[in-house]
C-alpha cells in the first residue's frame, strides 16, 4: 500500500489584530482567546448604544450596530481606524444583528419594519 501525502497547505489568511471582537454598551474591543492583547477599536458617545459587533474573517474590519444603524470600520493591527466609518441607515425602523458571511464579502443584518422583520444581505462597502 502506497500512501501519498501532500505537503502543500492551503494559503493562510493574514489576521489583522486579535481574532475576537466584542462590545460593551458603548465600546468595541478586540482580544485574543486567552484574554491578552485587548485593543479598544471604537468608543461611541455616551448616549449611543452598541448592540452587536462582527469581525470580518481575517480581521481588518468590523461591522457593528450603533443606535439601530449598521456601521463599518477598517482598522490596522494596532487598532487604529483607517478611513471614515461607513453606515447603513435603515429604510424603515431599525437594523440589528450584523454578521459577516464566512467569505467576508457581505454582511447579513436584521431590519424591523412595524410587525415585519426581514433578514437582508449587502455587499461590504469599500
Amino acid at each position: 500500500l502506497l500512501l501519498l501525502c501532500s505537503t502543500a497547505a492551503a494559503p493562510a489568511m493574514a489576521n489583522v489584530g486579535p481574532p475576537i471582537a466584542y462590545s460593551t454598551q458603548t465600546e468595541v474591543y478586540l482580544v485574543n482567546p486567552d484574554g491578552t492583547g485587548k485593543i479598544r477599536l471604537y468608543r461611541s458617545r455616551s448616549n449611543n448604544y452598541i448592540s452587536s459587533v462582527s469581525l470580518k474573517p481575517g480581521g481588518g474590519q468590523i461591522a457593528f450596530v450603533e443606535d439601530w444603524i449598521v456601521k463599518f470600520m477598517d482598522f490596522d493591527a494596532a487598532g487604529r481606524q483607517l478611513g471614515p466609518i461607513r453606515s447603513i441607515v435603515p429604510s424603515c425602523f431599525r437594523l440589528g444583528n450584523a454578521r459577516y458571511h464566512p467569505d467576508g464579502t457581505s454582511v447579513l443584518y436584521q431590519e424591523a419594519c412595524g410587525n415585519k422583520t426581514e433578514i437582508k444581505q449587502i455587499s461590504v462597502p469599500s
